[in-house]
């Protein structure tokens, strides 16, 4: 083919060229709105390297369409090739054998189809639990100890490490209002998380997958689930984001599986968007007026997960003084994220002043999904499994039960406070709200529940390391928890 001279207007040319180019990344960016599953940060570093490379092709190309249409053919080749590789593989895209070719274009054709691909069978997976009749289900029993209405929630807390809580020995009053109310909680001090990631660890929380069964969570049954077979109205409170790559399919569709849903945070941006705990209250006010005599609620903060500047108000930016040992920026990190910590405080014990108001047979379980490191051990502030530390699994649980609870339920609640070291993780989580509910099922192991006569402590087990054995405090501070 012969090299052909287009005379028409420059402008119109180079956005002809441009348009293959632009719609690509346009439908990806579609898909990021929609989806938003390990797409990754899309919209500026895609846009630049498009219309770094645009140009330039434009530049070489204008006078030659054979070059135009083989550059154009190659691109999308290289796409195809890239997305059979993973599917195949099921591998990251970043140590695929064409990762220098994707990094120079910025493949997002290949970022795209690859999220939606896994989108696509995690949401086949679970519509085929959940679609399911409840004939289907194990059979659930439930033992009504009580003669008026029950509340029952689960608060499921963000990033939250107690070793920055006064409520377990901290230095910083961090935990003011939980603090004034310790002699009506049941502090259990010896509870990890099963990870130090979201996904994984709320999806053990709210199933009864664990390592002992190993198997993929989908084949078994959520708590909200057990909760209707039961005959409970169920609720999920959410200031996480429904989609995002921070927010599993599975968390997402557990929380549609309730009666009433409720999401709160809609910012795209996860971690510079606000979204205070506080928008919890009114749909939690909302469910308070609701008649039906048996509620089961699961409230989702977003707590102290990072930006820590971002999750509390100018009101409770309290702690700003630095200390010797740590530089400016470790320091501002450490102040910032006790500052959420208080705030998280004021949310916790505004949910338990609140269910106390209802006077019915209630509890309040507030744990964490996984805990963090804020320069306690590790070099730096977050959590990763690939420099494990104790912080990044130390968690919080703290119950607190009505006084109507402790009535309707007195042999139970008694021994509580003798159970309060003993060692536990929360992927058995499950069994030990079966118990305190008294809800029972083939699946529902006493051994498992951390308040039962019956229980039989395991090894803890995180990503192959023995965390009773092989993880060590460095921090004096942390020593306080563990008495």
């Amino acid at each position: 083919m012969k090299n052909v001279k287009i005379k028409n207007n420059e402008l119109l040319l180079f956005l002809i060229f441009l348009t293959p180019f632009f719609t690509h990344y346009l439908y990806s960016y579609l898909f990021n709105s929609l989806f938003l599953e390990d797409i990754g940060e899309l919209s500026f570093t895609s846009l630049m390297s498009l219309l770094i490379y645009a140009p330039l092709i434009y530049f070489f190309c204008r006078k030659n369409i054979k070059l135009y249409i083989f550059i154009l053919c190659f691109h999308f080749l290289i796409s195809t090739l890239e997305l059979f590789y993973i599917l195949l593989y099921e591998s990251s895209v970043n140590i695929s054998t064409f990762c220098i070719i994707f990094e120079t274009f910025d493949n997002i054709f290949v970022k795209v189809f690859y999220s939606y691909s896994k989108y696509s069978n995690e949401a086949k997976k679970f519509e085929s639990v959940t679609q399911k009749k409840d004939s289907d289900m194990e059979e659930v029993s439930f033992n009504k100890k009580t003669d008026g209405n029950e509340i029952y929630i689960l608060i499921i807390g963000e990033s939250a490490s107690r070793t920055h809580m006064s409520l377990y020995g901290y230095f910083r009053k961090t935990t003011p209002e939980l603090d004034s109310i310790s002699k009506e909680l049941f502090i259990f001090n010896n509870v990890i998380s099963s990870g130090t990631t979201t996904i994984p660890t709320v999806n053990k929380i709210v199933t009864f997958n664990n390592p002992e069964n190993n198997e993929d969570s989908f084949k078994h049954k959520n708590i909200i689930q057990f909760f209707k077979k039961a005959g409970f109205k169920t609720y999920w409170i959410s200031n996480h984001t429904p989609y995002g790559k921070y927010d599993s399919y599975i968390i997402t569709m557990t929380a549609k599986v309730s009666d009433q849903v409720f999401w709160v945070n809609m910012n795209k941006d996860f971690f510079t968007g606000k979204s205070f705990d506080d928008k919890v209250f009114y749909p939690l006010n909302k469910i308070f007026s609701d008649k039906y005599e048996k509620k089961f609620i699961i409230i989702h903060l977003l707590g102290m997960h990072a930006s820590y500047s971002k999750r509390y108000p100018g009101d409770y930016a309290v702690f700003n003084e630095n200390r010797k040992e740590h530089t400016d920026i470790q320091n501002e990190k450490i102040n910032t994220y006790d500052n959420a910590v208080l705030y998280n405080d004021y949310i916790v014990s505004e949910i338990i002043k609140m269910v106390k108001k209802q006077d019915s047979s209630s509890f309040v379980l507030y744990l964490s999904d996984h805990g963090e490191d804020v320069f306690d051990e590790a070099d730096f502030a977050g959590h990763s499994d690939g420099h494990l530390t104790r912080y990044m699994l130390e968690i919080p649980f703290v119950l607190w039960v009505s006084e109507k609870y402790k009535n309707f339920n007195k042999d139970k609640v008694e021994q509580f406070k003798d159970l309060l070291s003993r060692s536990y993780m929360t992927d058995d989580v499950m069994h030990t709200i079966f118990d305190l509910c008294n809800i029972d099922c083939k699946s529902y192991n006493p051994e498992k529940s951390i308040i039962s006569k019956n229980f039989i402590s395991k090894k803890r087990i995180i990503n192959t390391i023995d965390y009773d054995r092989n993880l060590t405090i460095k921090n004096k501070l942390a020593k306080a928890v563990i008495k």
